[in-house]
């Protein structure tokens, strides 16, 4: 593991926020809309939340752009236990920054910033924290530590562990704003720890790659990557244009747009394959995200498609997936082609 999600906000709408993440909330949700640092934002106001049920792990770091309309004593991101708050980044009145065992309003405080943020303006902000009676807890605000790694008590419940990371505003106050958005855990080998200020890019296909095999929307099978590009107001458009198949072992695979970076920017942290997709037929089925590196496909994790709704099947690589395991650059991403395969179908 290591990179498990990332977020740009602009590949779905605020109708669609639950199709990508676990949950949002009854109350204030979340919105999401014009004006983030890079195209979209997550707005979140009044006990909105969105929340990411994981597997548990002791070790979280979650990296992203934030900007506050007002200054108010605010949560901005925790860590839970199921449903039990183990660590909470919380803003304070002042605009520093707190680090808090348990809830933004009760919990105990294990540090706190002298440095402030200014209102209604962009920074990147970053928390890394283990879970433990013996813990530790470190925030990077733009690459620069504003609390230091420490040691402290950060387990909040029975367990060392947390399985869930939300973004959070509380009843009654004004907008958190969200960008750019990465979540890792502590394990494996790549993107364990901070991975400083990010900018997150949503690409879409546009042109076909080796495999055709899925039927469109449109009863054949050419130009498939026109049927699954949607982006700008409509995205995804669910049932209006899509592929289809219920034969195992059929793919479609699909160059990308270029990913735009600035000059001397070379490496990429990992992508994140997010295939939109639902169940049609009856009985059980299985469908992969494909990456083809090279002349060779290689399938990813299958899971079961969501019955008569469409969600994300989401896939993160953190390296390339063939035998070299080659860190992502433009170069490489953009002779690489990613698609889908039915796996099995009963």
């Amino acid at each position: 593991m290591s990179l498990r999600f990332i977020d740009s906000f602009d590949h779905y709408q605020t109708a669609d926020i639950t199709k990508k993440w676990t949950a949002i909330s009854a109350y204030g949700g979340g919105v999401i809309e014009a004006g983030g640092r890079n195209g979209n934002c997550l707005h979140m106001a009044n006990g909105g939340f969105a929340s990411l049920t994981l597997d548990a792990q002791s070790t979280w770091v979650i990296g992203f752009a934030y900007k506050t309309s007002t200054s108010e004593r605010k949560p901005i991101t925790d860590v839970l236990d199921v449903g039990d708050l183990q660590v909470t980044l919380r803003l304070n009145a002042d605009n520093t920054l707190s680090v808090v065992r348990g809830s933004h309003t009760t919990g105990t405080e294990l540090g706190k910033s002298v440095s402030a943020l200014s209102n209604d303006t962009w920074y990147y902000i970053e928390l890394k924290i283990t879970i433990g009676n013996s813990g530790s807890y470190q925030v990077k605000v733009n690459n620069v530590n504003w609390i230091a790694s420490a040691v402290g008590d950060t387990q909040a419940t029975a367990n060392a562990t947390a399985n869930r990371v939300r973004l959070y505003c509380a009843t009654g106050v004004s907008g958190n704003y969200y960008d750019d958005l990465y979540v890792c855990d502590g394990q494996g080998t790549y993107n364990k720890n901070f991975l400083g200020d990010c900018r997150v890019q949503a690409i879409f296909p546009d042109a076909n790659g080796a495999n055709n095999d899925f039927t469109g929307s449109d009863s054949d099978s050419t130009d498939n990557y026109a049927l699954v590009q949607e982006k700008a107001t409509d995205f995804p458009d669910d049932d209006a244009t899509y592929v289809q198949s219920l034969t195992v072992g059929h793919k479609d695979t699909y160059l990308f747009e270029d990913v735009a970076y600035a000059e001397g920017e070379t490496a990429i942290a990992g992508i994140q394959v997010l295939v939109c997709d639902k169940k049609t037929a009856a009985g059980p089925m299985t469908i992969c995200p494909v990456v083809r590196v090279g002349a060779a496909d290689y399938d990813g994790v299958a899971v079961a498609p969501s019955e008569g709704s469409y969600s994300y099947m989401r896939q993160v690589y953190g390296c390339t997936p063939d035998a070299n395991a080659d860190q992502w650059t433009p170069d490489n991403l953009a002779v690489a082609e990613i698609g889908h395969k039915i796996v099995s179908v009963t």
